[in-house]
């Protein structure tokens, strides 16, 4: 049963990522092409970890991604001359990438930030990789503190450059935090060491774990502490300021003096920060309304949308297949960078053209939902389903074991011991002979008249 658990939750850190086309910072790689090393060869097994066959020594596969459970890191793979047959194989070590040296984020199918942004070593030791997976060659370790700014990221992993050392970083597990724009407390926020955080606090320095670690490092009053902030109702993480119009009626509550208005239908304000999920009976919204900061209350009846679509804050580099063999390098590639900040020797291609950015934020538009909020109910959905399938196959097990079961014997009751004397047999009683009862007076019984006549005759000879 642990096995099949086990298997259900890879189905759904490989699968879903590609179901809902969604960077959550899975744990998924880049496709890239590998051939095993290792002298002896590897074994591969089916998602259920049940053996299914052995690699030998200078096979190619086409490695898709990778996890770890329980430490044990996991990759899963496809032979290179055949892509329907996908396996998993937990032996990292004898495998290895056929291109060799770091991999360069403008020649694969990554994602760049139109802003760089400001990241944080948090552990010490951490390997940085030629590439994005645990089998790429480590170019130097890590030291916790070290700061840099990365603009290329995959998933779990940053594309960056510290001290004269560039390659890739996996950033799960508190291991690389980013700088926040800032951050609100919607309520009172009990912490374990900096106390209790008032209502309506500005947080100005929030570094943010990996989205799937679903907390960020508060600096409060010179105090550091881990809060969870991922679909928190406590603390709303500040993003890209969006301009948004209201469509009915709507309340907005000033943060300085706690007074509330009531706003009409078409109100224009700059959204600031927002909950991370989908809310039912109204949303909560922190914006800035006439130079003015406040929340922004939103009813069944009321919504809102954004003026020029959902801003975007990262675009990929380019559409190829990174081990496609149809001219994998064909995307257009700029040789310079203008913005002394980023991390990369690339600048930023033209940006997309409006239909595409149009396709992009079309399902961001009605009602404000937000696109990271799908995402995380479709993940919720697929867990829960998940969880279903395990509950129903130990039912079905246990369904099957009963019918195999013999019946229980009816029970039994004792009969009261019996003492027999030894060597004694129990006479019967014979049984009372029943006799008539006499009558309670004789009487004479009444002779016919004519045997009477021939008694009499008969006495007489």
């Amino acid at each position: 049963m642990k096995k099949i658990f086990k298997g259900l939750l890879l189905m759904l850190v490989f699968l879903l990522p590609m179901v809902v086309n969604a960077d959550m910072g899975a744990p998924m790689t880049i496709k890239y092409n590998a051939v095993v090393i290792k002298e002896g060869g590897i074994d591969y097994y089916d998602l259920g970890k049940e053996k299914k066959g052995h690699l030998n020594k200078d096979t190619e596969i086409v490695v898709h991604g990778e996890t770890n459970f329980d430490k044990e890191i996991e990759l899963y793979f496809c032979f290179a001359n055949d892509d329907t047959k996908c396996f998993y194989t937990v032996d990292v070590d004898g495998i290895a990438p056929k291109d060799k040296g770091v991999v360069d984020p403008t020649k694969v199918n990554v994602r760049r930030l139109n802003t760089p942004k400001e990241f944080m070593i948090n552990a010490d030791n951490l390997e940085l990789k030629e590439g994005p997976s645990a089998v790429y060659k480590t170019v130097t370790t890590l030291k916790k503190g070290q700061k840099g700014k990365y603009r290329y990221f995959y998933d779990n992993h940053f594309y960056i450059e510290v001290d004269g050392y560039k390659g890739w970083v996996n950033i799960m597990g508190k291991t690389v935090l980013t700088k926040s724009l800032g951050a609100i407390t919607v309520n009172e926020v009990k912490t374990n060491k900096c106390g209790v955080i008032p209502k309506n606090t500005e947080l100005t320095e929030v570094w943010e774990a990996s989205m799937w670690d679903g907390v960020s490092l508060v600096i409060y009053n010179g105090c550091e502490e881990f809060i969870s902030t991922f679909k928190s109702s406590e603390i709303f993480i500040y993003s890209i300021p969006a301009e948004i119009v209201t469509s009915g009626k709507t309340t907005f509550t000033d943060v300085a003096d706690g007074k509330t208005t009531e706003l009409p239908s078409g109100t224009k304000a700059t959204l600031i920060a927002q909950y991370g999920g989908t809310i039912s009976g109204g949303e909560t919204l922190y914006v800035n309304y006439n130079n003015v900061k406040g929340w922004l209350k939103t009813t069944e009846e009321s919504s809102y949308e954004y003026v020029n679509g959902y801003p975007s804050e990262a675009e990929w580099v380019n559409d190829t297949d990174p081990v496609s063999d149809d001219n994998p390098d064909e995307a257009p590639v700029s040789s310079s960078d203008d913005n002394p900040d980023t991390t990369g020797d690339v600048a930023p291609p033209d940006p997309k053209p409006d239909q595409d950015q149009k396709e992009e934020t079309k399902d961001n538009k009605s009602k404000g939902f937000n696109k990271l909020a799908i995402i995380i109910m479709c993940c919720i959905g697929a867990f829960a389903v998940a969880i279903a399938a395990v509950v129903t196959i130990i039912l079905v097990n246990v369904g099957k074991k009963n019918k195999k079961a013999p019946a229980p014997a009816p029970a039994v009751v004792p009969e009261p011991e019996k003492t027999e004397p030894v060597n004694e047999e129990v006479e019967e009683e014979p049984a009372l002979e029943e006799k008539p009862e006499p009558a309670p007076f004789p009487v004479k019984p009444v002779e016919d008249p004519e045997e009477k006549q021939k008694n009499e005759e008969k006495d007489n000879q």
